[in-house]
């Protein structure tokens, strides 16, 4: 692929480490880095962690000083067995007490040596033997003789064999005594040195080891279920407790008793049960009638006395008592005799048919048309004379769309079309260069982008731009 340089200063995501600190939600982008101006520090983001989850890229020249003038130091024996994380067994003590004072490991003895500091001076060695000291078979000029099967030896094998398996084994025996152990403890004689040197840590630890419980009576006390009490069972005791503290009989329950039911005023009895029966109505014929309450379903007739000063074909007036005139006469105008029935189900004031109301039908007055096939849709028209109202659709000189805003139908805006009349092209500009689009607004159109010019990116606040240089 073709190779195009750009020419950046790339300034990298910097913070300082309390500024870091601050910023508890933000998961970084896979490879990403983060500075912390302050410290030094880097970190690298994985796609996953946020900052305090993600650990140091390196560390600082500072710290690599530090580590190093760490590596070199020195210690006490006592400092070893303090950092030792492996437990110490009863088996490796009984190990270490078989241990003579002052033996070694490696120990190659030397009949010649005489310096009584080697390691390899034989002390108190004899200088000569007693003839009393040998045996009577070794002084005889015949001396017994033994077969390989009497002795356990292999008539097949060598002494040089003998011998190096003897070697081998003995150090094997002695590789498995040390163990790894640490350089300064990989001698019997470090060891014997350390535990001496540590006769209070030995005996503490001898003390603690003869305190363990016996397996078996440890595995028997924890496998006891009637001693230990579980964690449901502990919950329940404490819910227990709870409720035995808890006030059954507040000092106000006297103040919270009911001592007395009453209906309407008057007491009532309390059955043999101990239980109280009112009975509520529930409809109103359930209820007594009274004067000025209407509780039955027939219509109810009013005889009204026509005042003194009315006259035949008059007016009879409805006064509510002791109240404002004005405000509440109920007038009832009529021609010859009018009756007045009040309907028991609407309240309605019924009068004789001459007093009944009929809506006019001349000009100014026509009616909503019935709803049907013949005027639906169609709007009542004034004719240009009295009575010449019709029903009919509306034509477009009714609205009078060409004269709306002052404008012609052709240059009015349209909120929706199905597509434009002359196709346009889109194309972008500023820092991307594309290849232009057609558009008549019948279908979607795509701008495809064939170059990017990053000099002219302008980035706003809170936008990222991720130059990714992997391939």
């Amino acid at each position: 692929m073709a190779n195009t340089t750009l020419k950046t200063r790339i300034l990298l995501n910097n913070k300082t480490a309390a500024e870091w600190a601050k910023d508890t939600e933000t998961v970084w982008l896979k490879g990403e880095f983060l500075v912390e101006s302050d410290t030094k520090k880097c970190k690298i983001g994985d796609g996953v962690k946020k900052y305090d989850e993600l650990t140091y890229a390196y560390l600082t020249p500072e710290e690599v000083n530090s580590i190093v003038a760490q590596s070199s130091h020195t210690h006490s024996n006592k400092a070893i067995l303090d950092a030792t994380t492996a437990s110490f067994t009863t088996a490796l003590l009984q190990k270490l007490n078989a241990i003579a004072a002052g033996a070694e490991v490696n120990v190659q003895s030397d009949w010649n040596i005489a310096d009584s500091s080697s390691d390899a001076f034989i002390k108190n060695k004899p200088t000569s033997m007693p003839a009393s000291d040998v045996s009577a078979w070794a002084k005889a000029p015949t001396k017994p003789k033994y077969t390989a099967t009497e002795v356990g030896a292999d008539p097949t094998g060598s002494s040089a064999k003998a011998l190096t398996d003897a070697k081998a084994y003995a150090d094997q025996k002695i590789a498995d005594l040390v163990n790894d152990a640490p350089e300064t403890m990989n001698t019997l004689k470090e060891v014997s040195d350390a535990l001496d040197a540590n006769k209070n840590v030995v005996d503490a630890l001898n003390s603690a080891i003869g305190t363990k419980a016996n397996q078996t009576d440890l595995t028997t006390h924890t496998g006891n279920a009637d001693i230990h009490v579980t964690k449901e069972k502990k919950t329940a005791w404490d819910g227990a407790a709870t409720h035995a503290g808890s006030a059954h009989a507040p000092v106000n329950s006297e103040r919270n008793t009911i001592t007395s039911i009453k209906k309407n005023g008057s007491a009532v009895p309390i059955n043999e049960d101990r239980s109280v029966d009112i009975t509520v109505p529930t409809k109103v014929s359930q209820l007594a009638n009274d004067a000025g309450y209407k509780t039955t379903d027939n219509n109810t007739t009013y005889s009204l006395g026509v005042a003194a000063n009315s006259s035949a074909n008059g007016t009879a007036k409805i006064r509510l008592t002791g109240s404002d005139a004005k405000n509440t006469d109920i007038a009832i105008k009529g021609a010859g005799s009018t009756s007045v029935t009040t309907d028991a189900e609407g309240n309605l004031i019924v009068t004789s048919a001459d007093t009944k109301y009929t809506h006019p039908t001349g000009d100014g007055n026509l009616h909503v048309p019935a709803t049907g096939a013949t005027n639906n849709g169609k709007v009542l028209k004034a004719g240009a004379t009295a009575g010449s109202a019709a029903w009919a659709q509306l034509t477009k000189a009714d609205v009078g769309l060409g004269n709306v805003d002052n404008t012609s139908d052709a240059t009015k805006s349209v909120a929706s079309a199905a597509k434009l009349t002359t196709a346009r092209n889109i194309n972008v500009g500023g820092a991307v260069t594309a290849t232009a689009a057609s558009f008549n607004g019948s279908a979607n159109a795509t701008i495809n982008v064939t170059s990017l010019n990053a000099a002219k990116l302008v980035l706003n606040s809170g936008d990222v731009l991720i130059l990714d240089g992997s391939i």
